[in-house]
């Protein structure tokens, strides 16, 4: 429920209320309605304009994987080449010939 909408309801509480009740009610929408204004203007700059900088830069660099990138990524890590490559199972050469030859795969499924 929106802020709008809580307000609204309070304010029809309070039309409807009488005596103490309203009074009660009167004094929790004022609290409540000088809270919310406070916040709003505390929470306004809560990020610097370093802050936000940074973001945009951070943000400036980041990209989304499509699926081709997705799948390449998967056949490095899902294989067991990389793992016998550190073992020193393999050597280099046959690492890069056997991932060339998984990746060639991968490219092949996404033409």
């Amino acid at each position: 429920m929106s802020g709008v909408k809580v307000f609204r309801l309070r304010e029809e509480q309070i039309q409807s209320a009488e005596g103490a009740e309203r009074s009660a009610l009167e004094e929790s929408y004022q609290y409540e309605k000088k809270s919310l204004d406070s916040f709003r203007e505390s929470g306004k700059y809560l990020a610097t304009r370093e802050d936000i900088a940074a973001m945009h830069d951070l943000m400036s660099k980041l990209y989304v994987r499509d699926g081709l990138g997705n799948a390449q990524r998967q056949a490095v890590y899902s294989t067991d080449h990389l793992r016998q490559y550190t073992d020193g199972a393999i050597t280099l050469d046959q690492f890069i010939q056997q991932m060339d030859s998984a990746l060639r795969l991968v490219r092949m499924e996404y033409q």
